[in-house]
């Protein structure tokens, strides 16, 4: 249960790139060599994601490919159905708008088989947000390298500790609320003048940035800045 809130696989993916991206940025120049490779990625990344909108065979090779590292939103949702009857049937059997490739429409065309009907699409995944903040980044950044590497290394790193600390230290309690505790929660609790109670603990994991997340990145964040900007 731990491993699986842990979301391992995704997050050493994410800090991994990151670095990755960070020594490409010693080898080729950042600016506007880097920015122009990045801005490619992005929107190679975008095309893709409209790609698996609207065809599920693209869909399927990326869920295939990269399905672990995704989130249940960043997958989407199918419905499969099943027809008795054995008469060939239209690849795409839309709903009232009409529009091919539509939420709603139905596809398949071999008699017998299973079809598929989208029941909710998915997200952009993280990995292009990721992408698209390193461009921006190193865009505004580009007379600046020193900054532009420190805000990559600190959402390479700082992020996933984030997430790591704020799951692993769920059965580590203070003042009788578990270091798991979400802020919402506690400005919950604090608006109705009541503490968190144990209860409440067991949907932290849920309910957006923790506590100890937040502090765990922080101390990342200022350890990254160390790196590149030198103390004076």
């Amino acid at each position: 249960m731990m491993l699986h809130k842990l979301h391992l696989s995704r997050r050493i993916q994410h800090a991994l790139t990151g670095l990755i991206l960070l020594l490409i940025s010693h080898l080729i120049p950042p600016y506007p060599h880097g920015f122009i490779l990045l801005s490619i990625g992005t929107l190679a990344f975008y095309r893709i994601h409209q790609l698996r909108l609207h065809d599920d065979t693209w869909d399927d090779w990326y869920l295939e490919k990269f399905g672990g590292l995704l989130r249940r939103h960043e997958i989407g949702e199918w419905e499969y159905l099943n027809f008795k009857d054995e008469t060939s049937r239209p690849l795409m059997e839309c709903s009232k708008t009409k529009k091919s490739n539509d939420i709603g429409c139905i596809q398949g065309s071999i008699p017998g088989k299973q079809r598929k009907k989208r029941i909710s699409p998915p997200a952009l995944p993280g990995a292009f947000y990721f992408l698209l903040g390193v461009t921006i980044t190193t865009f505004l950044f580009s007379t600046n390298l020193n900054a532009a590497r420190t805000a990559l290394l600190v959402l390479s790193v700082a992020d996933p500790m984030a997430g790591i600390f704020g799951v692993a230290m769920g059965n580590i309690r203070l003042f009788g609320c578990a270091c798991n505790c979400s802020w919402r929660r506690i400005i919950q609790a604090a608006g109705k003048l009541v503490q968190a109670t144990e209860s409440s603990d067991k949907d932290a994991f849920d309910e957006g940035a923790t506590v100890a997340g937040s502090l765990a990145c922080a101390l990342a964040a200022i350890l990254c800045t160390f790196v590149y900007i030198p103390s004076s």
